[in-house]
């Protein structure tokens, strides 16, 4: 059986696990949260909300009675999770979504001057959704819904960073105290850091910094490791510069080398032909003594 799938014929899977969300054809289960009523099916819920498996399964112990109600969550929340069952995704705007008031929508200029202002019609609710999403998906333990809120939440910070509303959520998710581990306070941290030439010179987010000890300590530590790393990157860039030298300077004395051995080999051969004359003149006085000798 071959192991590749064809991606229109995923597409066209997950369109109908997702038409059977809206349409609620051929439910099993109902899920009652507030005012909200979901007609869901129990083989998408419990395959990927082991939380509820047992709350599901004692439900159909009673005939008659298959309705779950989860009256202490947020609805609009519930809605995101069960539409991240159905489809692995889920609308983090437009569900409840509230646009910011023109404070709010504001951003710092390029300049980076306090006084000067660009208006932005960003979403606050947008992130606040996304984390209502993480931490319902923590509280009933769905680990990819809750790094799929993260991912969102951290999109959103790097396109709105210089928005007064960052320093909002970023308050918001300091005071929810999730601990260093958290993926959602992680996305917000690393912008910090990423952006930190920016947001130095905002009076809250130095706030922040004090108001929250162990952030400010994590962005410090982080600044000193990125330098760190920076120093050690240019050392060993510099290293490998002097590497390179190195090995220029051995390639020209060798020629060096080969040149003084060549210029030698001349000279020898030079000084054999200078012999030559001589031996002869050598070998003629030779002769011509033998011949006295011979007189």
């Amino acid at each position: 059986m071959s192991t590749v799938g064809h991606p229109l014929r995923h597409e066209n899977f997950q369109k109908a696990v997702g038409d059977l969300f809206w349409s609620g054809k051929d439910s099993d289960l109902t899920i009652t949260c507030g005012p909200y009523i979901y007609k869901v099916h129990r083989f998408i819920i419990c395959l990927q909300w082991h939380h509820l498996g047992v709350a599901i399964s004692a439900c159909f112990n009673k005939p008659g009675q298959w309705v779950l109600d989860l009256p202490n969550d947020h609805p609009p929340t519930i809605h995101r999770v069960l539409q991240y069952l159905y489809t692995q995704d889920y609308d983090d705007d437009g569900f409840e979504a509230e646009w910011v008031n023109p404070k709010e929508g504001m951003v710092y200029g390029p300049d980076r001057a306090s006084e000067r202002f660009q208006r932005c019609p960003i979403a606050i609710q947008v992130p606040q959704n996304n984390i209502q999403v993480y931490l319902t998906a923590e509280k009933y333990g769905i680990p990819s819904l809750m790094s799929l809120a993260a991912e969102k939440l951290g999109h959103w910070a790097r396109v709105y960073r210089r928005s007064v509303a960052f320093i909002d959520i970023l308050e918001d998710v300091l005071t929810l105290e999730l601990g260093a581990k958290s993926e959602l306070r992680g996305v917000l941290v690393d912008t910090s850091i990423d952006c930190i030439v920016e947001l130095i010179e905002r009076k809250k987010f130095l706030e922040l910094t004090t108001q929250f000890p162990d952030f400010g300590s994590e962005v410090l530590a982080t600044l000193v490791k990125t330098k760190l790393r920076e120093q050690e990157n240019k050392i060993r860039e510099q290293g490998i510069k002097l590497r390179e030298q190195e090995n220029r300077l051995r390639k020209e004395r060798r020629g060096r080398r080969g040149q003084k051995n060549k210029l030698h080999e001349q000279g020898n051969k030079l000084r054999e032909q200078g012999l030559k004359p001589h031996e002869q003149r050598s070998s003629r006085r030779e002769q011509m003594k033998g011949r006295r000798g011979r007189n």
